[in-house]
């Protein structure tokens, strides 16, 4: 069965290129949609456990606003990500967060891996002259679509509107990892644009079950399955509220645990759903939205 990572990051200073084909060729992964990373220096690995307590605290609506206010703490100084509870390990390291992200390092390994490899255009619509890496890489044959980050990037969605009218002109796809403002501004952005295709990652964090009432009625809105932000349980949920047709197989490489890859491809083997349906989730989904063919 062909099999594509919709969703890894290029950070080779925790996983370089040899690295990422090795993990490939173990997990029987055929293809990766790249994006850059998302801070200057490399992201500690978070406990499982102290991630399942996050999933549970923001996957439900009544704690999430403990998530929200927690979350603004640790983005106190601007540009900087401080996750202060982990001096109670004596560790205060801060990290700085990448505001252009580094997509001249992605596309360079997408063109020296063009079977291997697909590549997101990362923009921060804060910066002076985003455009230019749109239009840089908008006709790259390897290029996957556009991704923006408001939650790492610290925007509301409006101020991404130019970005979502630019894959309108060209015809690209659109990732967006959300932040915590409200469901009523993303449905807005949504319907505003429902004319690209949107993908919305980690089974629609931070929102979740909230979201999908909004993603199962459209013909433009997918999740994909990715990050230590989900879980067996979430996965399962997902698929079986959206239907497979609506959900791609991502990893979210080297963030989370580095058996991500073959955790969530036996997930999605696990399914109570024909092998067909599978084949949607891990490729044929990402194939038609992208219109690629093997």
């Amino acid at each position: 069965m062909h099999i594509i990572d919709c969703h890894s990051h290029y950070e080779p200073e925790i996983l370089d290129s040899a690295g990422i084909l090795q993990r490939m060729d173990n997990y029987k992964i055929n293809m990766i949609a790249l994006m850059s990373k998302i801070t200057e220096n490399p992201l500690y690995k978070k406990s499982n456990f102290l991630m399942s307590i996050q999933r549970n605290i923001i996957s439900n609506k009544y704690s999430r606003p403990l998530a929200k206010i927690l979350d603004e703490s640790f983005h106190r100084k601007k540009g900087e990500w401080n996750p202060w509870y982990r001096k109670f390990i004596k560790s205060k390291k801060s990290y700085k967060i990448l505001i252009k992200p580094d997509n001249d390092s992605v596309f360079k390994l997408v063109n020296q891996y063009p079977k291997k490899f697909y590549g997101w255009i990362f923009l921060n619509p804060l910066i002076k002259n985003w455009e230019n890496d749109l239009l840089k890489y908008k006709d790259n044959e390897g290029t996957a679509g556009v991704k923006i980050h408001p939650f790492w990037h610290r925007y509301k969605l409006e101020r991404a509107n130019k970005i979502a009218e630019y894959c309108n002109e060209y015809n690209l796809t659109l990732m967006i990892h959300l932040g915590f403002e409200s469901l009523n501004n993303i449905g807005n952005f949504i319907f505003k644009n429902n004319k690209i295709k949107i993908i919305i990652p980690h089974c629609g964090f931070p929102y979740y079950s909230d979201l999908w009432k909004i993603i199962k009625d459209s013909n433009n809105l997918f999740i994909d399955l990715s990050s230590h932000h989900v879980s067996r349980y979430l996965v399962n949920k997902a698929v079986n509220y959206l239907g497979p047709h609506k959900c791609l197989y991502g990893v979210d490489d080297p963030y989370g645990d580095e058996l991500a890859g073959q955790k969530f491809r036996n997930w999605i083997f696990s399914l109570d759903i024909s092998l067909l349906e599978k084949e949607l989730i891990f490729s044929k989904n990402f194939l038609q939205i992208f219109q690629r063919e093997l």
